[in-house]
């Protein structure tokens, strides 16, 4: 067989392409027309798993699956070619904007049309689970709402990347198939998944219908992973006909679910309607079917389809594939592309029926270029709400979201304001034992903003602050000085989390103190070299620890060391460590990626730069920062996408403003603060696209502080030295 080589991108099979559609996770999306004018979304897989017969041998068989699911409520495969040099499938589309893209442009949908969608969704998983296939990824962006009901997308051939064929995704690779918000306990915690976590997944996405936001989401992966599997979801706002459906999902036990045949009976049956969705919703169906007869008429009616490829349309989009190949395909803007049912990726892997989209324009440049003129970046959306602070804070601090309000923080002050609104909620104030005054705050972690009194002594303790200004916690430190919070997981022990502290005793020994349950107090303490080259991260049951130049993961329970890696830090002080996927990153004078089982060193791309500028996780890949100098003596600042899978280089983006201190990864979105220079706006930041670090725009707000920034799945925060900003999150 000869290997996969370059894609004739004017046909694949018998269909004929019309336009480039992006990258989905396994391969890239065309449009295409087949012989009877029948439009279709066809993928072709990458040539690494084009080159692999297991591979070629899977697909074969999950194709020949998914093809048997039939149903009003699912998008079908309509034709494959898995012994084609490049395999490939197509699959039939329905415009209409996902679920996720109409709560972000109308807000929730009313009871009726949730009710609607919850008994469409039921039928949908009725049908894929008919076959023995399991979904995995049911979240509002694999929903399309059609004109005449909800389509599910992104089905069936997921298992087909899985090494040994079956359903060990999570154990062989460390990845979640699936999506934070809307996993089921048994996908956070690796366990073999069954038709019960769709139903889990159902719930989650039946909640955000009606509130707008999955009802276990945190500020990060980390945090909502754990409120998944430990948290009770709070249903308070939901109507009281969808609540009993979505509890019913929701329950942590998979074989205490109801099936989907059981929530279609909840759901009961839905009167006839022409137009089922709100008018928010027809609108946009209305005009992605507009832009849809724009592409193909234009194509089809006077043949020009080499001008059409390179002609952007309204809104900016782009029909055709890219006159050039490039290395790493981008993926499908999820925000502001037309989605139509055809084939997508997620966590990584294909699946069948996956929602595609029509490219937009980008400013993508390669920093391999370091004569290449980097395009502005565009003008931000403007502040949802803004908050002065006045001039209490003279020292950089931070900002974070903690439960439903944004902290903003440096070392004497702490104001917490109303995500949604911006109002003052409180202003920090601890509790402190008797005689002690002196305090300093440390920064937000988990859900508890925690500080430590500056006096020494044997009453000096370290305590945290709730989203509602309460103390959650007081824990005892004696005489040694905290120096820095590493890491924590829940809310103290009060919340039932687990905190890690770097100490230092007045005779100068350093430790790593773990606070938290089961007794409110110590757990465990080992030594630190020292505590100003410690930075940590909390994943799973483990720590994983940079203690001066070596890297080292410690059982969470006891403290006990699991492994040692030596010398992955030997130079500047370690800035950040992230784990994606099976791998954990450290940065400090270097980029090193780590096995996170083993501690073995995995390559990667950065390895032998020298101008690192921190480590941060997003949902697939890393994000790091990097700040170089040309021989010429041109600085140059450029953020990675870093695939943890084999270290390559997913993406790059040299940025168009100077870089400030690290980068700040959330899920989908890159954070960058910009700094003040004589020949650049005042300081701000910049947002970047975390599927394909395309700059989708910046702040420069003014001020000649750092900016320090953190963002939700719906919003962006950030914070000059006198101002709190809400910002939209979006693309």
């Amino acid at each position: 067989m000869k290997a996969a080589g370059a894609v004739d991108p004017r046909s694949v099979g018998r269909y004929r392409v019309l336009a480039g559609l992006g990258e989905g996770g396994m391969g890239r999306v065309w449009l295409a027309s087949g012989p009877d004018g029948r439009l279709v979304a066809v993928k072709q897989v990458h040539a690494r798993f084009a080159a692999d017969e297991g591979f070629r041998a899977r697909f074969a068989r999950e194709v020949v699956a998914s093809r048997a699911v039939s149903g009003a409520y699912t998008a079908a495969v309509v034709d494959a070619g898995p012994e084609a040099e490049v395999p490939w499938l197509a699959s039939v589309f329905v415009p209409g904007p996902s679920l996720r893209e109409a709560l972000d442009a109308g807000g929730p949908l009313p009871e009726a049309a949730v009710v609607r969608l919850a008994a469409g969704l039921a039928s949908a998983l009725v049908d894929v689970h008919r076959v023995g296939l399991v979904h995995r990824d049911l979240k509002p962006s694999n929903v399309l709402l059609a004109a005449d009901g909800p389509r599910v997308i992104d089905f069936g051939i997921a298992r087909a990347a899985d090494a040994d064929g079956g359903g060990g995704e999570l154990t062989r690779t460390g990845w979640l198939v699936g999506s934070p918000g809307f996993a089921s306990p048994e996908q956070a915690e690796g366990r073999e998944l069954t038709a019960a976590s769709d139903v889990f997944s159902l719930g989650s996405v039946l909640a955000t219908a009606c509130v707008g936001h999955s009802p276990f989401a945190d500020s990060s992966t980390l945090r909502t992973l754990y409120n998944v599997v430990s948290g009770e979801p709070d249903l308070s706002a939901l109507p009281e006909r969808v609540r009993g459906i979505v509890a019913a999902c929701l329950v942590k036990d998979p074989a205490a679910r109801p099936t989907p045949a059981q929530v279609l009976e909840m759901a009961g049956p839905q009167p006839p309607s022409f137009e089922p969705w709100p008018a928010s919703v027809h609108a946009l169906i209305a005009a992605q079917r507009a832009e849809v007869g724009r592409i193909t008429g234009a194509l089809v009616d006077d043949g020009r389809t080499r001008e059409m490829f390179a002609a952007p349309g309204p809104r900016g989009w782009v029909a055709g594939p890219a006159p050039a190949p490039v290395p790493v395909p981008p993926k499908p803007n999820r925000r502001k592309f037309l989605w139509m049912a055809g084939i997508g990726g997620a966590a990584g892997l294909a699946a069948v029926g996956g929602g595609v989209a029509v490219a937009l324009t980008g400013n993508r440049s390669s920093p391999s270029d370091a004569t290449a003129e980097v395009p502005p970046a565009p003008k931000g959306p403007a502040p949802t709400w803004t908050r002065p602070v006045g001039d209490t804070f003279r020292w950089l601090g931070g900002i974070d979201v903690m439960g439903d309000v944004v902290v903003r923080w440096d070392r004497k002050t702490a104001q917490a304001f109303d995500l949604a609104t911006g109002a003052p909620r409180w202003t920090g104030k601890p509790e402190l034992p008797d005689g002690l005054t002196s305090f300093s705050w440390i920064g937000l972690h988990g859900s508890s903003l925690i500080g430590s009194t500056t006096v020494g002594g044997p009453d000096g303790v370290v305590f945290g602050l709730g989203p509602d200004g309460k103390q959650q916690f007081t824990y005892r430190k004696g005489e040694a000085t905290l120096r820095a919070v590493l890491d924590v997981l829940g809310g103290g022990n009060g919340d039932g989390g687990l905190s890690l502290f770097a100490t230092q005793k007045p005779n100068g020994l350093n430790e790593l103190v773990a606070y938290g349950p089961p007794v409110p107090g110590e757990m465990w303490r080992r030594p630190l070299k020292t505590q100003d080259r410690a930075v940590a991260l909390i994943d799973g049951q483990h720590c994983y620890l940079q203690d001066d130049t070596d890297t080292v993961c410690l059982d969470l329970a006891s403290g006990a060391q699991v492994w040692a890696t030596p010398n992955t830090c030997s130079g500047d002080r370690p800035m950040s460590i992230a784990r994606s996927g099976t791998a954990v990153a450290v940065a400090g004078d270097r980029l090193v990626l780590l096995d996170a089982a083993t501690g073995a060193r995995r390559p990667n791309a950065l390895q032998t730069s020298t101008g690192i500028r921190g480590v941060g996780a997003l949902t697939t890949m890393f994000a790091v920062g990097e700040h170089t100098e040309t021989e010429s003596g041109e600085t140059r600042d450029t953020v990675w996408g870093i695939d943890p899978r084999d270290g390559s280089k997913a993406w790059e983006t040299r940025l168009p403003l100077p870089m400030a201190g690290s980068v700040t990864a959330s899920e989908d979105r890159v954070l960058v603060s910009t700094i003040v220079s004589s020949d650049k706006p005042p300081a701000g930041f910049l947002v970047l696209r975390g599927y394909d670090g395309g700059v989708a725009w910046a702040e420069t707000g003014g001020g000649t502080a750092e900016w320090v920034t953190c963002a939700t799945p719906h919003a962006i925060y950030a914070a000059s030295s006198d101002t709190v900003y809400a910002y939209p999150n979006q693309s």
